[in-house]
């Protein structure tokens, strides 16, 4: 999946690679060469961690074709500015984000929100959600949240 080209990484199938940074690039491997098992990346603002974290997806997704993905952010103003159809152009993320099925909540607040993310399952298509954190863990929804959704695997 990686070809190593003298100091760069060229990663197939990445459709937003070419304009990435030394340091993104560097941040992309670190999370597929130890298989995905960290993917805390601490970058200033404004250094593109968004573009960091859709690499990873875009990777993960090649990898686990069928696991789905949980956005998670603090604010809401954030994820809506980077999920807008606009924003998804402009970063050239749409073709990654077809390969999902969407919830989006950071716009679409649902009372039974969870609900929806238990019933991805019988889609055939893995699942992004998309989520501020006040509102995951608002009532304590988060708790109905089927296990298998997330695609949880206990580590040894």
């Amino acid at each position: 999946m990686i070809q190593k080209l003298s100091a760069y990484y060229k990663y197939k199938n990445l459709i937003i690679m070419e304009n990435l940074r030394e340091n993104q690039k560097k941040a992309i491997n670190t999370s597929y060469e130890n298989n995905f098992e960290s993917g805390v990346h601490f970058h200033a603002t404004g250094t593109g961690k968004s573009l960091i974290a859709m690499n990873i997806v875009n990777q993960y997704n090649n990898a686990n074709p069928s696991h789905n993905i949980l956005w998670i952010c603090e604010s809401k103003s954030i994820l809506i500015d980077q999920f807008s159809p606009i924003s998804q152009k402009e970063r050239n993320i749409v073709d990654i984000m077809r390969r999902f099925n969407v919830l989006n909540f950071s716009n679409y607040k649902t009372s039974d929100w969870v609900d929806s993310v238990n019933a991805a399952k019988f889609w055939n298509k893995p699942c992004f959600i998309i989520i501020n954190r006040a509102f995951l863990v608002s009532d304590m929804k988060y708790r109905k949240i089927m296990a298998n959704i997330l695609n949880f695997t206990k580590r040894n």
